[in-house]
């Protein structure tokens, strides 16, 4: 999926992903987590290209199209390390979370909700069909090997080797840690200020409630 912005400057989106890729969100010290259990809530909100907004249901097929914007909504509600990368349908990898590098040196208070782009903007699609994927990954422990790659591929966004064993990295996490427990899912409101740039009565949430690590690939169908 090649992105563009409304209401901004089109050729700057692929820099700016490219930049906020240098470390994950640290949502306080996982030493402050009682036991090891974290939740956050998120939601991928899709607006349809006549202006009708959703929140997409990834229990069913998820299909877009061109025209079609996305938006994606973050709130950690305990401490946790939050890891978002998409891999989309021109089989580049890119990370889209977190936004502000500098998140990575200070504790984050848990309860910031976060929109992915900045409020009054939506990730829009191109003519380029396929599947997009987006690996979510959430630990209360960060996760240092995928981190160093991706400052590995923050310096060398060109090397095709770097992103593979990204890639590579991602999927042997997930495995690491595929027994373990299921998590609980349910569907909430998306409050506060977030509420006024969501807009309708789809702007729901999911919270998700595990034990020490999530990890879901979320995919779109480019139709």
């Amino acid at each position: 999926m090649h992105m563009r912005l409304k209401r901004s400057i089109l050729w700057l989106l692929p820099f700016v992903m490219w930049l906020n890729c240098a470390t994950p969100l640290c949502a306080q010290t996982p030493a402050d987590n009682p036991g090891d259990t974290l939740k956050f809530k998120w939601a991928f909100l899709l607006r349809s290209d006549d202006g009708t907004e959703r929140t997409a249901d990834f229990g069913d097929k998820v299909s877009v199209t061109n025209g079609d914007a996305i938006r994606i909504f973050i709130e950690p509600v305990t401490n946790a390390y939050i890891y978002l990368y998409m891999f989309d349908s021109r089989k580049q990898l890119r990370c889209l979370f977190p936004a502000d590098p500098a998140l990575y040196n200070k504790p984050v208070e848990t309860g910031k909700q976060y929109l992915l782009p900045s409020d009054g903007k939506w990730f829009v699609m191109d003519q380029q069909k396929g599947t997009e994927k987006f690996f979510l990954l959430v630990s209360t422990k960060r996760l240092t090997s995928i981190e160093d790659l991706s400052r590995k591929m923050l310096a060398k966004p060109d090397d095709a080797e770097i992103k593979a064993a990204l890639l590579d990295e991602i999927q042997l996490v997930r495995r690491g840690k595929a027994d373990l427990k299921s998590p609980v899912e349910k569907s909430v409101p998306i409050a506060g200020t977030v509420v006024a740039v969501t807009r309708g009565a789809a702007a729901e949430a999911t919270l998700t409630e595990a034990s020490g690590f999530y990890a879901r690939t979320l995919r779109m169908e480019h139709e």
